[in-house]
């Protein structure tokens, strides 16, 4: 049986949707026909579509470090500090829920002389904890308090939308419209009446906007004010996979 396979490129179509990204990129696609179905021949579309919005919620992670010669001393000064980060968390207004212990560990450390002799320098205790903040509003203070009871190791924030299903839809939806209006623009082209959509497979992305926070703590602390924080927008994608048969 004789088999011919044609790969196209397609060029962007612009489309116009309030809060979704204008990206669209060039998909291509296999056209593969034999001569029991060169009437009836199969269109493969990968396309993505993605909408984005202001988050409403951010993770922050803060930990302390602590040195001493005794592991038990390590463990205990390290205790003390985390329980000072803890309740300025909480003061700062932060559910219990939402302060969760990322990590706890505790290391002995070592270094070298200048003669490559390995020196004992003692243990290191750490101890970290994860910060949901619901208020973006709120992320700021809630950073610079973390910093000022003692947190010297903070990272974050990541920027989410507690419940991103319309953003989701949204996408979804873009994606579909793309897949729409290429099939449509393919199935013209090639001299057929229409494309008829006989399979989809979805892939989802969420996407989350982050900064490293720690330096805007650390240079912010010495002026007494709240992390500068910008949150900007979250961006969902989805990818669909579609096949189409074009008709005559």
């Amino acid at each position: 049986m004789r088999f011919l396979i044609l790969t196209l490129a397609a060029s962007a179509l612009s489309l116009t949707q309030p809060a979704m990204a204008q990206r669209l990129e060039s998909p291509t696609f296999d056209m593969v026909t034999s001569d029991s179905d060169t009437a009836s021949p199969i269109l493969t579309l990968s396309i993505t579509g993605q909408a984005s919005a202001k988050p409403d919620m951010a993770i922050i992670s803060g930990g302390v470090q602590s040195n001493s010669p005794n592991a038990a001393q390590a463990m205990k000064d390290n205790n003390r500090k985390m329980a000072a980060v803890i309740a300025a968390v909480r003061a700062a207004g932060v559910a219990e829920k939402d302060i969760q212990t990322a990590g706890i560990g505790l290391g002995r450390q070592y270094d070298y002389d200048e003669n490559g002799k390995r020196v004992d320098k003692g243990f290191q205790a750490t101890n970290s904890v994860n910060v949901r903040i619901r208020k973006i509003d709120d992320l700021g203070v809630i950073l610079q308090a973390m910093v000022d009871s003692g947190a010297n190791d903070v990272n974050g924030p990541n920027f989410s939308i507690d419940d991103d299903s319309s953003l989701t839809a949204a996408a979804r939806a873009q994606a579909i419209s793309k897949a729409e209006q290429l099939s449509a623009s393919y199935a013209k082209q090639l001299g057929f009446s229409k494309a008829m959509l006989f399979h989809i497979v979805e892939g989802q992305e969420s996407g989350l906007a982050s900064i490293d926070a720690a330096k805007f703590a650390v240079l912010d602390a010495a002026e007494g004010g709240a992390v500068p924080v910008q949150a900007g927008e979250v961006t969902k994608t989805v990818s669909i996979a579609v096949k189409y048969r074009l008709i005559k």
